[in-house]
This record gives C-alpha cells, structure tokens and sequence, in this order.
C-alpha cells in the first residue's frame, strides 16, 4: 500500500514513498528517522513544511490510516486479501492488523477461526460483505452480500477489541454471517479477560441439541480476571445442547461502563442435551462476579433446564443487573420446561445485590418452578414491576431475601399464582393480539395491562420495539406498550368440503384443524400450505387465493381463505376405501390386497412428496373414480387391469430387477434382427 502524506511544499512532492500497511505510529517513526537523516540538508522552508506535516500526523485519527482486506472462498487470485479477486479463501491465511477491517464474502468457511491475542487499543473489525460498503470495489458481486457466510467450525477471539459485525439479521433470518461447529464443541468461545468484545447480527448455532453437550457462547473470565465491554446484539443462538450462552467475570463500574449489554436478541431451542444436565439461556458466573449487566429486548422461546436466566452458585457474586423489556415464552412444553423458575438465583450464590426485572412478558412457561421468579437468601434489593405472566404454571416472585413486587397481571395461570402484590391484575381474559401465532403485543381489553403500569422512566424509556413509553396516559405492563390505532387483522382458514386434511401458516399462528385463524401486524405475508391424508385430495384455495400451489397472503385488513378436500374413502360412485387408489382396488377387489398396499406405498413416499408427482395425483383423483366403477363392473376389464398393474407393481417392489429386465430387451431385440439376417 503506497502511503503519500498531505503534499506541503516541494517536500511531500518529491519524496513519497512506499510503506506496507503502517499505522500511525509507524509512520510517524518513519518519519522522524527520514528528518534526522536529511535535516541538515534542508532549507528553512522545508523544515517548516516537515512542522507542519509531522502536526498533521499526529491528529489525524488513526482510523484514517486503517486498510480493508477481503476473505472470499473460492477465489482464485493472490490469497493476499489486497482485493475480492486476491481475496484470502480461509481465515487461516489471514494476518491480522490493528485498525483494519475485513471483509467476508458470502459461502461456507469450513474451519475453526481463530483471532490470536494482539496488545493494543485500535479494533479490529469482522464484517459482512455489504453493497452499501463494497459496492464500488473493484471485482465486487452482489452474491457476496446476498449469500450467507458460513462458518463451518468453532471461534476463539483472544484479541481484544475485536468487532464481528454480519449486518444484517434479526428474530430468526436474514443473518449475514452464520457460526455452527463441525463437532460438539462451543461455537463461541471469547478468552478469559479478552475485553471489549462486539457481536452483532450473527447467527449462532449448536452442533446437535439432542445428542451434543456444548453451548453457544462461553467468556467466562477466571482466576480473578474480569472484563467488561461485552455487547451482544441482533445474535440468534439456537439448538444448543447446553446454555445459549455462558458468562463470568463480566464486572463493570457502571450501566453506561457496563460488563454485559445484551440486547435485541432471539434465543431458541436452548438445552436438551445427552447427558440430560442443568442448562440455561444465559448463565451469569459460576463461583465467580458480575456486574452491570444489562439484560433487554430479547426473545427467549423454548428453554429447558434450570431457568432462562441462572445467577448461579458457588459462591458467585451478582451485582446490579437490569433484566426488562423481554419476552420470555414456550411452544413445546413437552421437550421445554423449566425448574426451578424463569429468572432464578440459585442457593450456594454469594452476596446478590441491585436486581431490577421490569416490563416482561411470560407466556406458555411451564415445569416445576416454571414461571416463577426466585431469588435466594443472599439478595437485597431486588425488585418485580410491570411484567405479565400470561397461561403459566407458578407465577410470580418467590424470595428469601428482599423483594419488592408491584404493579405486575396475571393471566390464566395455573399452579401457584402470586396473591397480595400492590396494584396487581389477575384474570382469565387474553391480553394478546394472537399468542398461538405468537404476537404478545397488548390488546385493550376490560381488565387491562394497558396505562395500568409504573413510571421507570429513569430507568429506560422504550419498548421492545422501540417504541416510547408511555403511549397513553400512563404505561403499560409487560415488554410492549399498546400504541392505538395499530392494526392487527386476522387471517381466517376456512375449511370446505367433504374431505379432511390440515393448514398450516409461516410465520406461525394457523394450524387448521384446530387454530384456524391468527392476528398479524399489518403487512406481514403469510404462507400457507396443506397436507391432505391418502383419503382426500386438495381441490383448491377460494377466498385471497386460488389454484392449489402454496397460499400467500399479505395481510392489510381482517381477510379469509377457503381451503376445500374432497374425500375419497367412501364405497361407490368413485369411492374405493382404499385411500385413492381407485383402479388398483377395482382390479384387485379389495383396498387390503398387497398390489393395492404396494401402490398406495409408493404414492405416499414418492408421488407425494414433490410437487410434480401431488399433481398427477390430484389429476388421478379427479378424473379416475368413473373410469374405476366402470371397470369394477366387468370381470374382463379387471383381468385386463390386473394384467397391465402387474408389472408395475414388481417393478416397484424389485426396481433393481425391474431396470435388468429393460435393459435386457434392447439386447435381445439387436440379437433376434442379427439372426434374421
């Protein structure tokens, strides 16, 4: 890289030159030696210009003097990261620099990535490709921002200052860079006291949830070492066998100088590990201290262990740690549950002191403890305002030591519910847009969480979303404010006909059968998409959609779709009890006879399972139950029938058979016309 310093007088004209990567400081070094090499040789004129060139050095930022480097697989150029076309193909070939950023192209990166330990105090950044940043780069591609970035093994950060940064993504898509380990170990892993240390928008994901025993991300600073400076934001951690993620030692002086920032998160299907051990969400130090940590605007769904949050044992010291404006809920409550609670702080946990959980929303949480939030007898000053528990299994705040909860609503809850807090709400009604397609903001109801909460505005002064609190006259409970006027229409599946068959909806809410409508903010597009069983076949949508492909419907307005089966498991007038398979039965005589079985077999496990096969059985459904009652009414017909299936069905049943057999043919038909000749 040429580096040509600000042109003053005929000095900077004359004498450029050539230095590869300098920061700042080495520049200035290269600069002093050059002036006492030549000092005496230059006039005053010059030895002003150097004045005011060395001044110019040392205030511009160093940023200014930082370089771009790219990592791109596949390339095929220099692999000196100079450009997209020199690109390095792995991050093993990587020299790392303070100050500079590199760049990732989209593709998969199958190795373990390692940013070695470096002193000072300049960033390095991580970053996703992005047109936005890269668009005018020589040799850029667009697919290098639109691909996801894969890596294919574990990250070890034991550099401070260090930023990655996959810019784009959030709830459960659209990550720029994504991080999953080829073998059960950690995905994350940050060294101990390596400080300040960003991740944002990166999709973080466990090696095997069932049979793994690794997490999602580890810093947990030992021996005494503590950092600070770890800020965590727009990461989707999922399918961990063990804890989303695990922290000691993360000990700050002040909520502005913070140990922990967690924010804007989404954690799913965290633990369920082999061994079955304790797991959770987020583990805060283990025999060791926090403090001021920050803990909001997060998605936690699904969780099973100990709790969502664990402050843990041994002895571990926790101090000042704000938990608000999260959203904490279970969809499976068979594979997820929780005990002792949500939030807990374990026994065996040292001096606790300055918990503050405000404007949560807990929804579907069940096990033992399940919902609760409990506290030990070492904690002071905790405090319990503003949440809602909404159809959970024991609510509420559970303490030995002192807590303070007010201003919290209950909702259809069973189990042990919380009783005598102040200005406490407790009812049966639903206080959700659509909690089964899994929108918890508020809607205004007869008993309401709604203008009903405590100021905290000292404390933060958004929702969830965003948006300011409050929107009314007063705030609300739990992680959203209900801003009037927003609209949530509600799509509805309308089921027609005489067959039966299921509907369901991405993003979640509509599983028709039995949930056949769901709220969605407006604007969301919804897909929706049927499964008819062997009885019935999908004749069509009706309503907002038509043909029989998948549904997609953008939701502006309350709307329906009608979605209509025809069922074909009666006897006669097309009817053949034998789960579509009409002619088959008609020859064979019965839906039991083992042809029938090996026909309805490959039609489930090969016709309906692609597009193209489910519309030659939607056109066989249509068009065949006539031409089967007629066949069934003359025994030559189903002779001949009988004759034509045959093969059909051994070829099926012996495919391997079956392709000798018609390779074979050709041969014989070349042998038979040589003889003849």
């Amino acid at each position: 890289m040429t580096i040509i310093p600000p042109k003053v007088g005929s000095f900077a004209k004359n004498h450029a030159f050539k230095l590869p990567q300098l920061t700042k400081e080495a520049l200035l070094m290269r600069v002093f030696s050059l002036i006492k090499n030549r000092m005496t040789a230059l006039t005053a004129k010059s030895r002003m210009s150097i004045c005011v060139l060395i001044s110019l050095l040392i205030f511009i930022p160093s940023t200014a003097w930082s370089a771009n480097h790219y990592i791109r697989a596949g390339a095929t150029g220099l692999n000196n990261g100079s450009s997209w076309a020199n690109a390095w193909t792995t991050f093993g070939a990587v020299t790392w620099t303070n100050g500079d950023t590199y760049y990732i192209a989209g593709g998969t990166y199958s190795e373990n990535v390692s940013i070695p330990s470096r002193s000072g105090t300049s960033w390095i950044t991580i970053k996703k490709a992005n047109a936005a940043d890269n668009g005018g780069d020589t040799g850029w591609s667009s697919s290098y921002a639109t691909t996801q970035a894969v890596i294919s093994g574990g990250l070890i950060i034991a550099a401070d200052y260090t930023e990655i940064d996959g810019v784009t993504g959030s709830g459960g898509a659209g990550y720029g860079i994504k991080i999953q380990p080829a073998t059960d170990t950690t995905a994350v892993w940050i060294d101990s006291g390596t400080n300040p240390v960003y991740l944002h928008h990166l999709e973080i994901q466990g090696y095997n949830r069932v049979t793994g025993t690794a997490g999602g991300v580890y810093n947990n600073n030992t021996g005494g070492v503590t950092a600070k400076g770890l800020h965590m934001a727009y990461c989707w951690i999922h399918d961990t066998a063990f804890n989303g993620v695990t922290l000691g030692g993360t000990v700050g002086t002040s909520y502005t100088d913070y140990g922990l920032l967690f924010e804007n998160n989404y954690l799913s299907n965290i633990g369920g590990g082999t061994p079955l051990i304790d797991m959770q969400s987020i583990q805060l130090s283990y025999g060791n201290q926090d403090a001021y940590t920050i803990i909001r605007n997060n998605t936690f769904k699904n969780g099973r262990g100990t709790a969502f949050i664990t402050y843990m044992d041994g002895g571990g010291t926790h101090s000042q740690s704000r938990v608000y404006n999260n959203l904490f809920y279970i969809t499976d409550t068979v594979t997820y549950t929780l005990s002792p609670g949500a939030i807990v702080l374990l026994p065996g946990a040292g001096a606790t002191d300055g918990i503050y959980i405000y404007n949560n929303t807990f929804y579907g949480v069940s096990g033992s403890g399940a919902s609760r939030i409990e506290m030990g007898s070492a904690a002071t000053n905790v405090e319990v305002k503003n949440n809602i528990w909404s159809n959970c299994f024991n609510t509420g705040s559970l303490s030995i030591g002192a807590l303070t909860a007010s201003n919290n609503s209950y909702y259809n809850n069973t189990g042990t519910i919380s009783s005598g807090e102040t200005n406490q709400i407790t009812a049966t009604e639903d206080v959700f847009v659509s909690a089964a397609g899994e929108n918890f903001h508020l809607k205004n109801g007869t008993v309401s969480p709604v203008d009903s909460g405590l100021d905290l505005s000292s404390i933060f002064t958004t929702d969830h979303d965003g948006v300011g609190r409050p929107q009314g006259s007063a705030w609300d409970r739990g992680a959203y404010e209900f801003v009037s006027g927003t609209i949530y229409p509600t799509l509805t599946v309308i089921m027609s006909g005489t067959g039966t068959g299921t509907v369901t909806s991405s993003p979640a809410g509509i599983s028709c059968g039995s949930a056949c409508s769901a709220s969605y903010t407006s604007g969301t597009a919804v897909t929706l998409t049927v499964a008819p069983p062997g009885s019935s076949t999908f004749d069509g949508w009706g309503g907002a959609c038509s043909g029989t492909g998948a549904c997609i419907v953008t939701i502006s307005a309350s709307t329906s779709v009608t979605a209509t089966f025809t069922s074909h498991s009666a006897s006669g007038s097309g009817g053949d009890s034998g789960g579509g398979c009409f002619i088959a039965t008609a020859a064979y005589g019965s839906y039991l006879d083992p042809h029938v079985y090996v026909l309805r077999n490959f039609r489930d496990r090969y016709l309906l399972t692609n597009s193209l096969g489910q519309a030659f059985v939607n056109s066989y459904y249509r068009y065949s139950p006539p031409l089967a009652d007629f066949i069934r009414e003359h025994e030559a017909l189903r002779t001949a029938a009988r004759w034509a299936l045959t093969p059909v069905v051994d070829g099926i049943e012996h495919p391997y058979t079956a392709a000798s057999i018609l390779l074979m043919i050709p041969a014989v038909i070349i042998l038979t016309l040589k003889r003849k000749k």
